[in-house]
């Protein structure tokens, strides 16, 4: 019989048959299953097929070859069939990202592709495209002011009585050795993301926060051509269409949650400003930039 494993991220309990050293151990009755075992061929239904993924509103089965394929079902279970001589690194990483963010959406909560720290009791977002810096700019204001990191590549939204709630995730952050150098972190014992992935794993333990908090801003980052770090903020319908473009795997699910993330979205923005800010996409821009968002929390 395997050794079953409770931990804690996004809000949930999760029960899980592999070890998932990125989540916070946890005590308490498990919302969801990870098991391993046969994922099935297909899935029933009004489904929609894409590359090595098939996804209707209850189910999802995705082919990571070679290393894994997972089915969700439910929001409350994952399959995993790992392929022979996979690498648990690789196959964490998937599980971890693309996979639970699918049990999310089948939550009916809103998955976003950002990071976050916790200010004065508030939640402040950094979404963005890969490599944008997401991680970076949240681990440089920890290590800056002090904020806590709340969330590290899915940041997720839920609603308690007519209000966004925003949820921590897991203490790790994933750092390619150019933020490990920004940072001045030491890459003594990081363990990489994945087997053959030269990305860092970075565990933030010691300065993460584990709960639910308000929202008070969501940053969106982008690269620019100019020199300098410039700041603006959005509003109207830009506001809900840039903020809907960083859900995390939109592509994937397409329309399948589309009045479930209307409402979340509508009502993160109710209660959030938002500021789009446009960054040098050469150079070293991470002092510059840490001043800008410090400006406009304190603001």
């Amino acid at each position: 019989m395997n050794t079953i494993n409770t931990y804690t991220a996004f809000g949930l309990i999760f029960s899980s048959e592999i070890e998932i050293p990125e989540f916070l151990p946890a005590i308490g009755e498990a919302q969801v299953s990870i098991t391993l075992g046969n994922v099935p061929a297909n899935i029933s239904g009004n489904l929609t097929e894409g590359f090595r993924f098939q996804i209707s509103k209850n189910e999802f089965i995705i082919r990571f070859k070679p290393w894994a394929s997972f089915y969700v079902c439910n929001g409350d279970k994952i399959i995993i069939e790992p392929e022979q001589d996979s690498d648990e690194r690789d196959v964490r990483v998937f599980l971890i990202s693309s996979v639970i963010a699918i049990l999310l959406h089948q939550r009916g909560l809103l998955p976003l592709h950002a990071s976050g720290i916790k200010v004065n009791n508030k939640a402040v977002l950094f979404s963005a495209n890969s490599g944008i810096g997401k991680s970076t700019i949240s681990l440089a204001l920890n290590r800056k002011y002090g904020y806590p990191l709340i969330a590290d590549d899915i940041t997720v939204i839920s609603e308690k009585e007519g209000r966004p709630i925003v949820h921590s995730s897991f203490p790790s952050a994933k750092l390619w050795q150019e933020s490990v150098d920004l940072l001045g972190i030491s890459n003594e014992g990081l363990q990489y993301i994945r087997k053959d992935v030269f990305k860092y794993r970075y565990d933030n333990r010691p300065d993460f926060f584990n709960g639910i908090l308000d929202p008070l801003i969501v940053f969106v980052l982008e690269n620019t051509d100019d020199e300098i770090v410039e700041i603006n903020e959005v509003k109207g319908i830009e506001k809900f269409n840039v903020l809907r473009a960083h859900i995390f795997r939109l592509r994937m699910v397409n329309e399948l949650y589309a009045s479930e993330h209307f409402k979340l979205i509508s009502n993160l923005l109710n209660c959030a400003k938002c500021y789009k800010i446009l960054r040098p996409k050469n150079g070293n821009s991470l002092d510059e930039l840490c001043s800008v968002v410090q400006s406009a929390i304190l603001k």
